[in-house]
């Protein structure tokens, strides 16, 4: 009996045919800090304004906060995560093999204007790579034209005045904190013996701390310290609330 041995079998994509996008998603969002609506949005211009094919492969790179909104807004692309400044453009030159792309792509599409990537772009060209730049209009490098690539003009979308809503015991301590050091900055000095018209003491600079301090060690309570929010914020809740009473004991 003769048994043949399965041969697996490959997909051969035409190399000249496939695309590369590189894309800095807060740089196309002209936003340092762009909401939801606004990544999905504008990842979707992107996509129609570039033909993006089932081929193509797309690598998104964006800051922390914004990482997670542009990997939900382009399901299966492949998203890197830079910190600091530039963080984003690191990450993405520290991703590109420009012997590895010669190898697997015949084109690449930069969607961002920033300078740092003019040298990438030199090289990508130098190999036999045909480059397009997708920049905001207005705001691509004088560096990356000297290269000579392909460049589209990119419109981006105008910023939205929606913020990205703070978790609930966040603006529940930013208000306790606001009300805590305006009232730290008062004259605390009152007198006790000073018997009050009715016999009702007002509203003392004195009583207001203790109410504030009472209100950040119910937000204590009710902070999960397991979390990693609980974990970061216990530290100043628990030197707040000691400020406060040594503040109010005076």
């Amino acid at each position: 009996m003769i048994k043949r041995q399965l041969q697996p079998r490959t997909v051969q994509v035409d190399r000249e045919r496939r695309v590369l996008h590189l894309i800095d998603v807060e740089n196309l969002c002209a936003s340092g800090l762009p909401t939801e609506r606004h990544v999905r949005a504008t990842l979707e211009r992107y996509r129609n304004q570039m033909g993006v094919g089932t081929d193509d492969q797309v690598v998104l790179a964006a800051s922390g906060h914004t990482a997670f909104l542009a990997g939900a807004a382009w399901p299966g692309a492949r998203v890197v995560v830079g910190y600091g400044p530039d963080g984003a453009d690191r990450a993405l030159l520290a991703y590109v093999d420009v012997r590895h792309i010669s190898r697997r792509f015949g084109t690449v599409v930069l969607g961002s204007g920033d300078h740092i990537f003019a040298a990438l772009i030199t090289n990508l060209i130098q190999d036999g790579i045909a480059v397009t730049v997708v920049a905001v209009t207005g705001a691509i490098a004088q560096d990356l034209r000297i290269a000579r690539p392909q460049i589209r003009h990119f419109e981006a979308l105008p910023s939205s005045n929606e913020r990205r809503p703070a978790p609930r015991c966040s603006r529940r301590i930013d208000s306790t904190m606001a009300t805590w050091s305006s009232n730290r900055s008062t004259d605390l000095r009152t007198d006790d013996s000073v018997n009050w018209p009715g016999g009702t003491e007002p509203d003392t600079p004195r009583r207001q701390i203790q109410q504030s301090t009472r209100r950040v060690a119910t937000i204590r309570r009710q902070i999960d310290r397991r979390s990693p929010l609980g974990a970061e914020l216990q530290p100043h809740l628990t030197m707040a609330a000691s400020v406060g009473n040594c503040e109010a004991g005076r």
